[in-house]
C-alpha cells in the first residue's frame, strides 16, 4: 500500500506542478520611473497589478473549496470501510503488521483521503508564497486592498495548517507513521519558533518513536525538558516519565537514571522513602547501570519509610534489599536482613517453595561462608 501512497502523492505533486504553472507570475517588474510626474504612474501600474493577482488569488481559494469537500468526503468514505467495526482496534492490527483484506482496505482509502489533503496543503503553500511575492508592492495598493491581502494571507496559511493536521490524522489512523511524521514535521517547520507549544512537540516526538526514530523522539522531549527553568524541570512527575520511558527504550539507561534522580531528588528528603514506585525505579537503574551503592541508597530509605510493624508484610522489598548488600560485597548485612525477612514470614509462607525455601536457602549460605552458626 504504500506504493499506492506513492504514486497517489507523486500525481498530486504534478498536478500541483502543473497548477501552478498556469498562475500568472507571482513577482511583479520593479519599473524604474524616472522620476517627476512618471513616478505617479508607476506606483499606480504596481497597485493595479497588485490588485488584480490578489483578486486572482482569491478566486483561486474558491476555486480550491470543492477539492476541500472531495477530500472531506474521502475521509468520510475512508471511515464507512471500517463499517461499524473498532477504528482503533484496526489502528492497532494495522500497527502490528496485519494483512486482513478488511484492514488493507481501511489503510488504502484513509491513505488516499490523507494524499488529497496533502495535495491542497501544497497548493496552499504556493499560494502564501505567491502572496510573500507580492510584499514588495503592497504599500502602493489601497488600504482595501492591502487588508484583503492580509486577510488572504492568514486565511491560505490556517487553511494549510488544517490541511496537515487532517493528513497527519488520516495516516496516524491508518498507522502510517512515517508518512504522518512527513506531515507533522511540514506543520512544525512552518509554525514559528515562539508558537511551538508542548502539545506539538510531544506529538512530533511521539511519531518519532511510532515512526521507528526512538533517537530523534529522545533528543526533541530532551530540548522541551532543557528548555524549562530547572527549579522546575522535575515539577511535570508525567511529562519527565514520558521522556525516562523513551530514553529507556533507546537503550539510554544513564539518561533515564538522571531523569528518575532528579524527580527523587525533587522530593523532600524526608518523604522520599514513601515513593516506593519511584524509588525502586530508580534502584532498579542503579543497579542496570552498576551503581549498588546508589541502589542500595535507594532501597534503604524505602525500606525504613515502611513502619516496623509493616515490615513483616513487605519482606519482599527487605529481601531485594540483602540481595545488593550481598552483590555490593557486604555479606554480613544481607544475612542481617534475609533473617529479619525470614523470621517476620508466617509459618506457612516458609514452607512456600517460592518464598520460603529459597530465602532460607540463602541465609545458610551465607551463614557458611561467613562461619556463623546457627541459632
Amino acid at each position: 500500500m504504500m506504493g499506492t501512497w506513492r504514486i497517489r502523492l507523486a500525481l498530486g505533486v504534478l498536478a500541483a506542478a502543473a497548477w501552478a504553472a498556469a498562475w500568472p507570475a507571482t513577482g511583479v517588474a520593479e519599473e524604474k520611473a524616472p522620476g517627476g510626474a512618471d513616478a505617479p504612474k508607476a506606483d499606480e501600474t504596481a497597485a493595479a497589478k497588485f490588485e488584480k493577482q490578489i483578486l486572482n488569488i482569491e478566486d483561486r481559494m474558491k476555486n480550491l473549496q470543492q477539492e476541500e469537500f472531495r477530500a472531506s468526503m474521502a475521509t468520510v468514505k475512508a471511515q464507512g470501510v471500517a463499517d461499524g467495526a473498532d477504528i482503533e482496534k484496526y489502528r492497532q492490527e494495522l500497527e502490528k503488521g496485519s494483512k486482513k483484506k478488511e484492514h488493507l482496505e481501511y489503510r488504502a482509502a484513509l491513505e488516499a483521503a490523507a494524499a488529497q489533503w496533502w495535495g491542497l496543503a501544497e497548493k496552499y503553500e504556493r499560494i502564501i508564497s505567491m502572496l510573500k511575492g507580492l510584499e514588495r508592492d503592497r504599500e502602493k495598493a489601497s488600504a482595501d486592498m492591502q487588508a484583503k491581502g492580509d486577510e488572504l494571507t492568514k486565511r491560505a496559511q490556517d487553511k494549510y495548517r488544517s490541511f496537515l493536521e487532517k493528513a497527519v490524522s488520516c495516516c496516524s489512523r491508518c498507522a502510517d507513521y512515517k508518512n504522518a511524521l512527513r506531515a507533522e514535521l511540514s506543520l512544525y517547520q512552518s509554525t514559528p519558533e515562539a508558537n511551538r507549544d508542548l502539545a506539538m512537540k510531544k506529538e512530533l516526538a511521539d511519531l518519532y518513536k511510532k515512526a521507528g526514530d526512538t533517537k530523534n523522539a529522545v533528543a526533541l522531549y530532551k530540548g522541551i525538558l532543557d528548555a524549562i527553568p530547572e527549579k522546575d524541570r522535575f515539577k511535570d512527575r508525567k511529562l519527565v516519565e514520558e521522556i525516562a520511558n523513551f530514553s529507556k527504550s533507546a537503550g539510554d539507561f544513564r539518561t533515564t537514571l538522571l531523569l528518575y534522580k532528579g524527580l527523587w531528588e525533587a522530593i523532600p528528603e524526608k518523604d522520599r522513602g514513601k515513593d516506593g514506585g519511584l524509588g525502586r525505579t530508580l534502584a532498579e537503574l542503579y543497579e542496570k547501570v552498576g551503581d549498588l551503592r546508589g541502589a542500595l541508597l535507594v532501597y534503604k530509605a524505602i525500606w525504613e519509610a515502611v513502619p516496623e510493624k509493616d515490615r513483616a508484610k513487605d519482606w519482599g522489598l527487605g529481601e531485594k534489599i540483602g540481595d545488593v548488600c550481598e552483590k555490593a560485597g557486604d555479606p554480613k548485612s544481607a544475612l542481617q536482613i534475609y533473617q529479619m525477612c525470614y523470621d517476620a514470614m508466617p509459618d506457612n509462607e516458609k514452607k512456600d517453595k517460592k518464598k520460603g525455601v529459597p530465602l532460607n536457602a540463602k541465609i545458610q549460605m551465607l551463614r557458611a561462608k561467613l562461619g556463623v552458626p546457627s541459632p
